[in-house]
């Protein structure tokens, strides 16, 4: 096997007559673009995948580039072939260096899973993340139903994050770092007979927009959070000589985040998880990635209506009269270079594009002409990034929004609050005859649009 060094071009081993690290502008402009294309592409898939996922997923890319270097005969400028199969290795090495990020991210964080509730001011001390890997989400759950404060490691977590005996840091949610799965099957204890547990199928959520959308995440202790925001400011001109100019405000306006409550209700029987050593993992999996979605589905589709909050779709300025031609693969592109502002987005690599199922369904079927991607390969390979999102609602009337995000500009776009620590409620009574527990986990968070320009609501006509 060929062996590559994966730098910009990765082609030392395949290129010796070249310069190793030529600058992208050799490949012109609109090539350096499709570079970055794909560098942000492949990151922020990877973002949604576990660690390992991310590992094999660069083992796969590397495997790919040592293909291709292999197919390289001498000095790939000789010949059309070559200068192609350098250009995709050019591509393949962007793909890499996406997903490396994307890793060295997962593992930078305290907890790697597809959904993080870690704390964003301090960090974590190195107490936290001792006491974090003996805490025991099951132990907090136990506690409620026994209408006791937790005790050892768990109550010195909550201790940490100076929180109430009642509350549940959001730590403690976080999917654990080692595998959901053991290798080798669970053996259930007091059954008759040797019962093998098998891994857990986790149920199937629609996942978290914030990140695509570029929300930052703030963990808030207690309290109120106010964003400070500048609106207005200084606005040069051209003077005469010896003119004058009247000065001009800074104008600063305070966005307000406060919080309004989620609540889950569920059932637990203390004797499952007793008997079932893995359920403590699959819960965390499955309540981190529900609340991940209910969360989303309001940074959506919050009407503002009293306890609601105000979503995008709530904030934006609604694209005004429908369109009134069916998507089609010009149309498509549109979605994305239609966003482009030559401020907040200069250019469609800076554009993120979030549409409903059926607004994806349709980009995918459409094309520019037979053998070509269809427009939504052609966004996912030249945009920021095109995905489809169950919790946008259905088209009405044949029309169905969507959300473009200019992300030229990165960070304080707009910020989404959740309080630090999750309350469990304990109902024994309502389900007492059938030995069951009704637990409710409230926590509380909320929104705000701090730089709307930086989004425009999009809609496409799809019959």
């Amino acid at each position: 096997m060929l062996m590559v060094s994966h730098g910009f071009l990765g082609l030392e081993g395949a290129m010796p007559n070249r310069n190793p690290n030529p600058e992208p502008a050799d490949y012109g402009d609109p090539f350096e673009l499709t570079i970055r294309s794909e560098a942000i592409r492949e990151a922020n898939d990877c973002r949604a995948k576990s660690p390992a996922a991310i590992t094999a997923r660069i083992a796969d890319i590397d495997a790919e580039l040592d293909a291709t270097a292999a197919e390289l005969n001498g000095d790939p400028a000789a010949t059309a072939e070559g200068q192609a199969t350098a250009a995709k290795i050019v591509l393949l090495d962007a793909r890499r260096r996406g997903a490396v990020e994307a890793l060295e991210e997962a593992q930078a964080s305290p907890a790697s899973g597809p959904v993080h509730w870690s704390p964003l001011h301090d960090g974590e001390s190195a107490e936290q993340r001792a006491l974090n890997r003996r805490a025991s989400l099951s132990n907090y759950i136990s506690a409620s139903i026994a209408d006791r404060a937790p005790k050892g490691a768990e109550a010195e977590l909550s201790a940490s994050y100076q929180l109430p005996e009642t509350h549940t840091p959001w730590s403690a949610l976080a999917p654990r770092s080692e595998p959901l799965a053991a290798d080798a099957p669970t053996t259930l204890p007091g059954t008759g007979t040797e019962t093998r547990e098998d891994p857990y199928v986790s149920r199937v959520f629609a996942g978290s927009v914030v990140e695509f959308l570029g929300v930052d995440r703030r963990m808030i202790p207690f309290g109120e959070l106010s964003v400070p925001v500048v609106s207005s400011g200084v606005n040069p001109a051209i003077l005469a000589k010896g003119g004058d100019k009247d000065a001009e405000a800074l104008t600063v306006t305070f966005a307000k985040l406060e919080p309004h409550r989620l609540g889950a209700n569920f059932l637990w029987r203390i004797e499952d998880a007793m008997r079932s050593p893995n359920l403590e993992d699959a819960l965390r999996v499955d309540l981190s990635q529900a609340i991940a979605e209910a969360t989303s589905a309001r940074v959506l589709n919050g009407d503002g209506t009293a306890p609601d909050i105000s979503g995008l779709f709530h904030l934006l300025a609604d694209p005004g009269t429908a369109a009134a031609n069916v998507l089609d693969f010009p149309l498509t592109v549109a979605l994305a270079s239609g966003a482009v502002d030559g401020k907040h987005a200069q250019n469609i690599a800076q554009v993120a594009v979030l549409v409903g199922t059926k607004t994806y369904e349709k980009a995918a079927s459409v094309f520019q002409a037979n053998g070509t991607a269809s427009g939504a390969d052609y966004l996912a390979e030249m945009s920021m990034g095109i995905r489809a999102s169950s919790l946008i609602t259905a088209p009405a009337s044949n029309v169905q929004q969507g959300i473009a995000y200019r992300a030229g500009v990165m960070g304080g776009n707009a910020v989404l609050g959740v309080w630090e620590g999750l309350q469990f409620i304990r109902d024994p009574y309502s389900k007492a005859s059938s030995g069951e527990l009704r637990l409710t986990a409230n926590f509380l968070f909320d929104f705000a649009l701090t730089r709307a320009d930086a989004y425009k609501q999009i809609d496409a006509k799809l019959a």
